[in-house]
């Protein structure tokens, strides 16, 4: 076995012909530390950051752009640091909701539309709507009140959203 090889398993070996260290650090979110997924642009790894939000990603010598992204969620975050061959530099990445829109149809505030109405939602980037997240409302403060609920919302890139009804 070759060294650092400890157990069994599938492994795949890069060369890589840069010099090379090391960026290391915590991915937080407004509450504290998060999971997330950490990348930067030079390499073609990705760190997952554990509970605790820590990672450690190897990175090409030079100034290293990170990417921070939670999954499932709008929250992401950028940061550059300074990595030295050999060596580990410390880099914290901060994570906030990024804003999201979509066009939804019939629009906010259209009156005379039929109870049967499918509501088309089109976004530039696909997105998963949980049931908490989308709520009918006659108004701003007095939410629709029905026996039918949206369990889940998934809308494609530009495309129309699969609306899955409860009951």
């Amino acid at each position: 076995m070759l060294p650092g090889i400890t157990q069994g398993g599938d492994y795949i070996f890069y060369k890589v012909t840069s010099p090379t260290g090391y960026a290391s650090g915590t991915v937080t979110a407004s509450n504290g530390p998060v999971s997330a997924i950490v990348q930067t642009g030079g390499l073609p790894f990705v760190s997952f950051a554990n509970s605790s939000g820590s990672y450690v990603i190897p990175a090409v010598a030079g100034i290293v752009n990170l990417a921070a992204s939670v999954p499932n969620t709008a929250l992401s975050g950028t940061a550059s640091v300074q990595v030295t061959a050999g060596q580990t530099a410390s880099a914290n990445l901060s994570v906030v909701g990024q804003v999201e829109s979509a066009t939804v149809s019939p629009p906010n505030g259209a009156v005379g539309v039929p109870l049967t109405a499918e509501i088309d939602i089109t976004a530039p980037e696909a997105f998963n709507l949980g049931p908490s997240l989308l709520q009918v409302r006659f108004s701003a403060t007095n939410p629709v009140r029905t026996s039918t609920s949206l369990s889940s919302v998934l809308c494609t890139s530009g495309g129309r959203p699969r609306i899955t009804k409860t009951r």
